[in-house]
């Protein structure tokens, strides 16, 4: 038996109990965009969900390769550092066979004598006088190890005729701490021993030589 539709509150009722009449109403009513709506909301949110995993992914590859170009840096910097190391080494050990000579170019003192190199394959022992000075306390064992470090030092014969120490700091490009180093062991030798003693840096050029004009600066360029 057919239940009569006198009002709309009777096709409410004729859909709850035929869901078939409730789709058809629904195709009647809504258009096919319409319809399709739900599944593609449904697709855009599992691309969304894609879309936020890729970028998540994405994010975690710019930090790997963040920190990659970090490492990078550090180990080309590192590795900088070393053959800067070497060619400065490399550079103190040539000079050091010819510091003599240079005393003798720059300075016209006589009988230049390379009496200790403080670094390198070729470093010799400590100036036993230096030692002497630290056992008297004329200088502090601090201050002598000090002196042991220095790059070269060269004794010779000063235009006077009298003893003169050169105490030479050694650097492909002299900078300011090398005038320092240079000053400062030189006052200590000279303190040790009680010998003029002169400051010194050795380089194939020097950088702002203005600051320091009390360290005598000797040109060596073994390439030139």
């Amino acid at each position: 038996m057919t239940t009569p539709i006198n009002s709309f509150q009777d096709i409410l009722d004729a859909m709850e109990r035929d869901p078939s009449l409730r789709d058809a109403l629904r195709r009647y009513i809504l258009t096919e965009e319409i319809l399709a709506l739900p599944a593609q909301v449904k697709a855009l949110t599992e691309a969304a969900g894609v879309l936020v995993n890729e970028s998540r992914e994405l994010r975690a590859g710019q930090e790997q390769l963040r920190a990659d170009v970090r490492e990078l840096r550090t180990n080309i910097g590192r590795l900088g550092g070393e053959v800067s190391n070497m060619m400065g080494t490399g550079y103190e050990g040539i000079v050091a066979r010819v510091a003599d000579r240079l005393v003798r170019r720059e300075l016209g003192f006589r009988s230049p004598a390379v009496v200790m190199r403080g670094r390198g394959a070729n470093a010799t022992p400590p100036m036993p006088e230096v030692d002497q000075a630290a056992s008297a306390g004329f200088i502090s064992w601090d201050e002598s190890d000090d002196l042991a470090l220095a790059d070269v030092i060269v004794r010779a014969t000063g235009q006077d005729g009298e003893a003169v120490y050169v105490v030479a700091e050694i650097s492909i490009t002299v900078q300011e701490r090398d005038r320092v180093r240079a000053q400062r062991r030189a006052a200590l030798l000279e303190k040790a021993t009680g010998v003029t003693t002169i400051p010194a840096v050795i380089g194939v050029e020097e950088d702002a030589p203005e600051e320091n004009g009390d360290v005598a600066f000797f040109q060596f360029d073994p390439d030139a």
